[in-house]
């Protein structure tokens, strides 16, 4: 979906919409900074923190600190507490695709996932902190996302 676009294994923060992975002890995985400074580093206003999240880090005090509004970077926050097989990839798919066709991020993810009691089992266990709110992928000249 972002052809040109995917770095893997850099040792630099790269400027992008972000992907990484935890730890065992909650830290992004490789890196020393905190998950506010990588995102603010990459200038990333949406972050897909892609791998699942252990057991019990939701309820660490610097965890939570993490994921804090910074004043200076707001991002809206994707976290996933399973990703559920194949639905992670194809709730992504179609999440992306409608923001690369300006629909906002919010309004897609409450037309993907909406917000009720029980959640569709035809999906990833995700939760998004929508610090960054209505964000859309910027279109391209020519029409193409």
């Amino acid at each position: 979906m972002f052809p040109g676009n995917v770095e893997v294994g850099k040792q630099t923060v790269p400027r992008c919409n972000v992907l990484c992975t935890f730890d065992a002890a909650g830290h992004i995985a490789g890196r020393s900074s905190s998950l506010r400074e990588v995102i603010k580093t990459a200038g990333a206003h949406v972050a897909v923190l892609a791998s699942e999240t252990p057991t019990g880090l939701m309820s660490k005090p610097d965890f939570g600190k993490s994921l804090s509004a910074g004043a200076d970077w707001p991002s809206n926050i994707v976290i996933t507490l399973n990703r559920n097989g194949a639905h992670f990839g194809a709730f992504f798919r179609a999440l992306f695709t409608q923001m690369q066709a300006g629909v906002t991020m919010l309004l897609a993810w409450v037309a993907l996932a909406p917000q009720r009691p029980v959640q569709s089992a035809d999906g990833p266990a995700i939760v998004c902190l929508m610090q960054a709110g209505h964000i859309a992928f910027a279109r391209r000249a020519g029409g193409a996302g």
